[in-house]
């Protein structure tokens, strides 16, 4: 079974300080769109809306029989 996962920059790593410089990190737990658990960043050239939506509909492409098959 594929494991998909959105990227999550851990505090106090290069990634997190490079993201907070560029104001790309959000502050806590309160995004109603997809909460931080899933990923802290906040992406470049889309909406949250968009990567969480994406991020669906990959989990559900490869989940299908025919991809399966095929793997």
């Amino acid at each position: 079974m594929p494991g998909i996962h959105l990227l999550c920059a851990p505090q106090g790593t290069r990634l997190w300080y490079r993201l907070q410089k560029e104001g790309r990190l959000l502050a806590g737990d309160d995004d109603p769109v997809m909460p931080r658990t899933n990923t802290n960043i906040i992406p470049q050239g889309m909406t949250r809306v968009e990567l969480f939506k994406g991020y669906l509909d990959l989990h559900e492409r490869i989940r299908k029989w025919e991809h399966f098959a095929a793997r």
